[in-house]
């Protein structure tokens, strides 16, 4: 990681605030701050509170010290910071100060100061990256690996396909697996689809989910012959080793047949539509850009418990629900399906304006999440201006819903920096789409953004996928 260094800044305690060193500048850190004070006579400990108005951290300090790091805050935010000095049970405040933590700056790794010098995730990766972190659960020999799933460039591949790590602990280059995975099995250029039913003709993006009975859960996105596109899904047929998802002989899905109802490769529906006579859900027209989430930082399967959510894209060209381009649409786990949530009005419940969410697990029920912000208004000519912004939950239960997100009116800037510390401008933070965030390790000081970029905004400029590395946790 040539030009990234870590500096821990210097203080009078054990407790100090990181401070991170890139392209000759020094950023504080995102999600810490600290605290001092004049210790207080009488104090058997003290309990120092940072809160937002809607999340709150809270720690006990020793007697001794008269300073703490507040770590797991939000980025970019505003803080009351409040000391309070303890004597048995009762507390009296004694300190109040007001701060506000760093905004979230991230490299995009390669070289240079351009998207034509990025490092390419795989050397034939178009778009839609998604990624598999093996924990425990995976035995010896997948423990502590990363598996890609991604779109690739060749037209006879096009589908989704795996990519293998180039080595342990290297999470920013694969190697292209061929023979597996699922293909896309019409819609190609110049091509028709047969008008038989078939729900998986035209596939689009991918995310595996590993389970604790042995498989990996592969949600994915596809259009059907119908012009619908919903989330559906597969379980992989090799176990954890999540590359074949047929049923029969094969190791790939790659026939319209395979796809079609009673086929070796026949998809579960996820997240129906309003036309589907199972999961179906009312004003629903379609589901995709879709994004899964549990509790997962430190690497775990998901047992199928209730509580797990997720997010997708959807619009209304008929302005039924929304008038805007963009909006995402929510569902819950119920223990049997994934419940879409729901105004009285009969609408899905929605944040308007707002594509291609990410969502990153911090621990506990507490989650992060990107998206690309598009404007209210309807844009002008010319390439999409849609930076990406930054929410987080404040969830009481293990269950996040939908009210537990901070509005989208609090939402957050993301900066990103080339190789060289060039800051990206909005057109180039706009090229960055189809987001998948994750600690690969599940330590926070490494976080990675898997982004479809793209050198110049023009249809006829194939995107390719690139990472981005959080510079100041």
């Amino acid at each position: 990681m040539r030009g990234f260094v870590f500096l821990l800044a210097i203080a009078s305690s054990c407790y100090a605030q990181q401070e991170y060193s890139f392209a000759g500048k020094t950023f504080r850190s995102s999600s810490q701050l600290k605290a001092t004070w004049t210790a207080h006579p009488d104090a058997h400990f003290y309990k120092v509170t940072a809160t937002d108005g809607r999340h709150s951290v809270t720690l006990p300090i020793p007697r001794e010290e008269t300073s703490a790091l507040l770590t797991e805050l939000k980025s970019a935010t505003a803080y009351t910071i409040a000391v309070e000095a303890c004597i048995e049970e009762t507390c009296t405040p004694i300190q109040e100060s007001q701060q506000t933590t760093e905004a979230e700056y991230w490299r995009i790794a390669g070289d240079g100061n351009s998207f034509r010098t990025a490092k390419r995730l795989t050397s034939d990766a178009n778009v839609n990256a998604s990624a598999l972190r093996y924990g425990d659960w995976a035995g010896t020999d997948l423990s502590g690996k990363v598996q890609l799933y991604y779109v690739p460039l060749q037209a006879d591949e096009k589908g989704m396909k795996i990519g293998e790590q180039l080595a342990t602990g290297n999470f920013t280059e694969f190697r292209p697996v061929s023979g597996f995975g699922l293909m896309r099995v019409c819609g190609a250029p110049g091509t028709t689809c047969p008008t038989t039913p078939n729900l998986s003709a035209q596939l689009a993006l991918f995310q595996p989910v590993p389970m604790t009975n042995g498989t990996v859960r592969l949600f994915f996105e596809a259009q059907a012959t119908d012009g619908r596109t919903r989330v559906l899904s597969l379980d992989s047929q090799d176990g954890y080793i999540a590359r074949d998802f047929h049923r029969g002989p094969a190791t790939r899905c790659s026939t319209f047949a395979d796809f079609a109802p009673g086929g070796p490769c026949e998809p579960a529906i996820v997240i129906g539509v309003d036309i589907d006579a199972a999961q179906s859900n009312p004003n629903l027209l379609n589901a995709r850009q879709f994004k899964v989430a549990w509790p997962n930082r430190d690497g775990r399967a998901w047992d199928g418990a209730p509580g797990a959510f997720l997010l997708f894209t959807t619009e209304y060209r008929d302005g039924r629900c929304s008038t805007a381009g963009f909006n995402f649409g929510y569902a819950i786990y119920d223990g049997e399906r994934w419940q879409v949530q729901y105004n009285d009005d009969g609408c899905p419940r929605l944040m308007k304006g707002m594509q291609a969410m990410a969502p990153m697990h911090l621990g506990g029920n507490r989650y992060k999440m990107y998206f690309n912000q598009h404007p209210d208004s309807p844009q002008p000519p010319g390439p999409a201006r849609k930076p990406i912004r930054l929410l987080y939950n404040d969830s009481p239960t293990d269950a996040v819903a939908f009210e537990d997100w901070e509005p989208k009116a609090s939402s957050r800037p993301v900066h990103f920096l080339f190789n060289d510390g060039t800051p990206l401008t909005e057109d180039e933070i706009s090229r960055l789409d189809d987001n998948f965030a994750y600690m690969p390790t599940g330590d926070w000081q490494l976080q990675v953004l898997y982004s479809n970029m793209s050198a110049v905004q023009a249809n006829n400029t194939p995107p390719f996928i690139g990472t981005s590395i959080l510079i100041n946790p």
